[in-house]
């Protein structure tokens, strides 16, 4: 590719940063350069800055426990329970699980009729899609009239349930119990326990798993919000939940329930930390809503993991993210597409931990270092710009289609290449810029 090419790839790249840049800064309501002069008031207003936590969010399957076992043990209770009853089974109720989705996906995914080109076309309504198979096998394959249907996939559903239940604390992942409760024990600076919740898209609730229920004082569940993660809808229904709790009632004092998502998440930030395994419906969703994140991936890692590496294709950014998020450990290699790779992940997840155990050391030294508030100016300065940087929007991230890894010119120099990851300073405002950078993402004024 030529010298000119080359060229016009990148300044299109610029502009596309640009864009994402003056979203961030309209999501968050200054530039960088505007925060570090207003740090002291935003630090009296005394919420983004100080950081303490107060509310602790978790994903449920495959972050707080194995979600492939726990419902292998209620399949098979479920099916120890339809054989003691006589139940005719010539198709496995997850069989036709399948095939009544396959039929029928409006049903068990809502929005699909308001949002058919945008809407990920996987179950959401989880609960009614198993009590309409086990109906289905009853009225098909045995006989029953439609109201003993009704009757038999109730009971049966709920034995299913209660067996995926009773089987979550064989399968949890190590320390998750004695993790929650050193939570539960952290105080917000008024005194009040930090607020412990769950966001998922199953159907489980960690209020019925009597080792677990008292640590949690809410669950969203994405059926009954009727989209699954990572639509921030689901989100906005534990924004909800969580506002009307001591911890956090001043801040929502002036908010109704039926203010605008905008409205709510524009008081969102570092002092909501959100846990989950999955890259994208976790840690991407709500770093979007300015959380603070967690990638927890212990459950999700395996032992051919070591010898996993990211292919060497050429990719979109869009492919990379898609890609980041159905590998289970991003191994990375020397390159630049590897790089951009290990910068994703640190961009959206602000700690990723591989043991659980972790967890608590991770969110006690945010609380402290909250509490204790900044050393001096340069300090919160640096937690002004940092909040900016993991602040991405969406959208932005997934339009951007990065130059290709050949299209680097072949005459140029080691040093040349090496500016392409190296920084400089707006000359103007001060923000931090690539050294090829030929005007500021924050000012717009050129850096030639």
């Amino acid at each position: 590719m030529n010298s000119s090419n080359n060229s016009a790839d990148m300044e299109k790249w610029e502009r596309m940063f640009a864009e994402g840049e003056k979203k961030k800064q309209e999501i968050l309501g200054f530039t960088e350069f505007d925060s570090m002069e207003t740090v002291s008031d935003m630090e009296q207003g005394g919420s983004i800055l100080k950081s303490e936590v107060k509310v602790v969010t978790f994903d449920l399957d495959n972050t707080l426990w194995k979600t492939g076992a726990v419902i292998k043990h209620a399949n098979d209770v479920l099916q120890d329970h339809l054989d003691s009853c006589g139940l005719a089974q010539p198709r496995q109720v997850k069989d036709v699980m399948k095939e009544l989705f396959s039929v029928n996906q409006m049903r068990y995914c809502p929005e699909l009729a308001t949002n058919p080109e945008g809407a990920k076309i996987e179950p959401v309504m989880l609960t009614q899609l198993r009590k309409d198979s086990i109906f289905d096998v009853c009225v098909k394959d045995n006989g029953f009239t439609d109201e003993e249907a009704e009757m038999f996939s109730q009971k049966a559903f709920q034995v299913w349930t209660d067996a995926r239940h009773a089987a979550i604390p064989a399968h949890l992942a190590e320390s998750v119990v004695e993790c929650l409760s050193t939570i539960r024990g952290i105080q917000t600076s008024s005194g009040l326990p930090i607020i412990i919740g769950a966001i998922t898209n199953g159907n489980s609730d960690p209020r019925n798993v009597p080792m677990l229920r008292d640590y949690f004082d809410f669950c969203v569940n994405s059926e009954d919000v009727g989209v699954s993660k990572p639509d921030p809808k689901v989100y906005k229904a534990a924004v909800e939940e969580a506002s009307g709790m001591p911890a956090v009632r001043d801040i929502f004092a002036q908010m109704k329930i039926y203010d605008s998502f905008e409205d709510f998440s524009n008081l969102l930030g570092p002092w909501w930390v959100h846990v989950g395994d999955d890259f994208l419906k976790d840690v991407v969703a709500a770093k979007e809503l300015m959380m603070r994140t967690v990638w927890a991936r212990e459950l999700v890692l395996g032992p051919e993991d070591d010898e996993k590496s990211v292919p060497k294709s050429k990719r979109t950014l869009q492919e990379l993210v898609r890609d980041m998020a159905s590998q289970d450990v991003i191994t990375m290699e020397i390159g630049s597409t590897d790089y951009l790779a290990e910068t994703m992940k640190d961009e959206f997840a602000d700690c990723t931990i591989d043991r659980f155990e972790h967890l608590v050391e991770v969110i006690l030294g945010w609380h402290r270092e909250g509490l204790s508030g900044s050393a001096n100016g340069i300090e919160e300065k640096e937690m002004v710009t940092e909040v900016i940087q993991t602040a991405p929007a969406l959208p932005d991230y997934f339009d951007v289609i990065m130059p290709e890894e050949g299209s680097v010119n072949p005459g140029q120099t080691p040093s040349e290449r090496g500016k392409l990851s190296e920084k400089k300073f707006c000359m103007f405002c001060g923000t931090k810029l690539p050294m090829v950078a030929k005007f500021c993402s924050s000012c717009g004024n050129s850096q030639e």
